[in-house]
């Protein structure tokens, strides 16, 4: 007997994609369904994965997919009650952050009874973030980098131009800081509560928050002071107000919200949110330029 409803994962950047275990019956005994949920897909990729499932359910005829887009703020909340009423999905697409605190509860299902054939197709990079203790558990959906996304209107209120923005986190935050002071306003935002991006964020800039044991084990390491530092910077910067209260209360979401809004001048995220400010908010659009991203 396969295991009913085995999940995995997948994310924003990374998605799950599972042998099909715990398929549902339908009506016809011939036919299992897949329940498979995506996030924020809908209208934008409705042709595309409507051509996808087709094209699967062609090739297997005894499979029937049924697709449930779920909106980017509702994905956990309806997942667990899902999970807790037994009716989780087969298949589920979820950002990477939240694949840590999903298989840390057990409740995705081995990958690595895929053929190795399949398996050797993927990134090697982007496969490695959903293996855990010699588990596959996610399969990545897709790779993006990110990029900056800066308001020049806004930019020129605090003296700065796209070409004279810093490149690195602490140099941004710096001059986060002086545009505060001239504007009043945020210069950009980061989530650094709620789905943190500040870990992250150390690694890239060589200030890793853990310590390996001699025996192999990773441990927190809270009192690197390059860490600390680091981390000091942008809790100044949030008390001082120059990050919007949504850095702290909200997670990746609210990156989008806030520069469409007018209420920052850049944020540093996927590009593929351009169209989205494009349809929203085109008078921001207008006068939005592109840049690589803020690194380490």
């Amino acid at each position: 007997m396969r295991p009913r409803h085995a999940r995995c994962l997948g994310a924003f950047t990374l998605c799950c994609l599972p042998f099909l275990n715990g398929c549902d019956a339908s009506s016809d005994d011939r036919t299992q369904r897949v329940e498979f949920w995506t996030i924020s897909l809908r209208p934008t990729f409705n042709d595309y994965m409507n051509e996808r499932i087709e094209a699967f359910e062609s090739e297997h005829p005894d499979i029937e997919i049924e697709w449930v887009d779920v909106p980017f703020d509702a994905i956990n909340r309806k997942l667990l009650a899902a999970a807790a009423a037994g009716r989780a999905p087969d298949v589920v697409n979820l950002s990477d952050l939240s694949f840590a605190r999903y298989a840390a509860a057990g409740a995705f299902a081995d990958l690595s009874i895929l053929p190795q054939e399949s398996l050797e197709s993927y990134h090697e990079g982007a496969l490695a973030l959903g293996t855990i203790a010699d588990q596959q558990l996610a399969l990545p959906w897709y790779l993006t980098t990110q990029a900056v996304m800066c308001n020049t209107v806004l930019l020129g209120e605090g003296g700065l131009t796209p070409e004279s923005l810093a490149t690195n986190w602490l140099d941004l935050v710096d001059q986060a800081g002086v545009y505060h002071a001239r504007t009043g306003k945020a210069l950009f935002t980061q989530p650094i509560g709620t789905d943190s991006q500040l870990p992250i964020m150390l690694f890239a800039d060589n200030r890793p928050p853990l310590r390996v044991d001699e025996d192999g084990t990773l441990r927190a390491n809270l009192t690197n002071h390059d860490a600390l530092d680091f981390l000091d910077r942008f809790v100044t910067l949030y008390r001082l107000g120059a990050l919007p209260r949504e850095a702290a209360s909200k997670g990746f979401e609210h990156l989008i919200e806030v520069y469409q809004d007018r209420r920052v001048a850049l944020v540093n995220t996927g590009p593929n949110f351009l169209s989205r400010i494009k349809d929203n908010a085109p008078q921001v659009f207008e006068v939005t330029t592109v840049k690589p991203a803020i690194t380490g």
